[in-house]
């Protein structure tokens, strides 16, 4: 009898141990599953990237012996559409959506990196000057997407948030009055200088924050310029299969 109680509570306790080892396990593979795809049911997603890549003149001066000099940039002009999730079933609202981070992950010799907000002039999308210089972009929801006023807005269901990364200390040309010159990414041939000769790889984090205080992060990554400027002048890029982004709660 009693051997027969011993063998009972071995039993017990060696069960207890596989259901305590299988419950790790599966907690294991809920968390590996969650690391891989993250959230699966997001309120809000990113559905499309599209980028404009070209170049351009700058702090153009006139020499005495009338010649220009101008410095040579290369834009990007980045554009993320966000859409309201249409399976998600509650209702929520975008408080703040933020990029940061930025970081180049796969570098060249040429060419040093800003980031800039969209222009407050009307007429213009963009000035690559010191007042929209800027270290990160947010965008905070409102009624509606706004990118000319002193706070960048996006209407609180989703819009297009857009902003610029650029290129500069590329180098300068000089140019007469009368010489036809072209205004694009063509003009990296008057620095002999190829698209791939300026190409980075760059990362950025993305942050979606929603009233409900529920904060998503994912990280992006792209490559510019997109196309071979060089060549074309400008070079357009568009992703709509955005389901390689991980988002996760924060």
């Amino acid at each position: 009898m009693f051997n027969g109680e011993y063998t009972k509570k071995i039993m017990d306790r060696y069960f207890l141990i596989w259901v305590v080892i299988l419950i790790i396990i599966i907690s294991f593979f809920v968390m590996y599953k969650y690391y891989v795809k993250g959230e699966t049911n997001m309120p809000f997603k990113v559905s499309k990237i599209y980028i404009v890549s070209s170049a351009q003149t700058e702090n153009i001066e006139l020499e005495e012996n009338k010649q220009y000099v101008a410095d040579i940039i290369q834009k990007n002009d980045i554009y993320i559409s966000i859409e309201k999730n249409n399976k998600y079933k509650k209702d929520e609202i975008i408080k703040q959506i933020k990029f940061d981070n930025f970081k180049i992950i796969e570098d060249s010799d040429k060419g040093s990196l800003t980031i800039y907000r969209p222009s407050k002039k009307e007429g213009k999308t963009y000035e690559y000057i010191e007042e929209y210089e800027v270290s990160n972009i947010e965008y905070i929801g409102t009624q509606k997407t706004d990118i000319k006023s002193e706070e960048l807005t996006i209407a609180n269901q989703g819009g297009i948030i857009q902003f610029s990364i650029c290129l500069k200390d590329l180098g300068s040309i000089s140019y007469s009055e009368n010489e036809n010159v072209q205004l694009d990414g063509m003009l990296l041939k008057n620095l002999k200088l190829k698209t791939e000769d300026i190409s980075k790889k760059i990362s950025f984090d993305m942050e979606i924050e929603l009233e409900s205080r529920v904060i998503f992060y994912t990280n992006m990554e792209i490559t510019i310029p997109t196309g071979d400027i060089a060549e074309e002048g400008i070079s357009n890029y568009t992703n709509e299969n955005m389901n390689n982004l991980v988002f996760k709660r924060k």
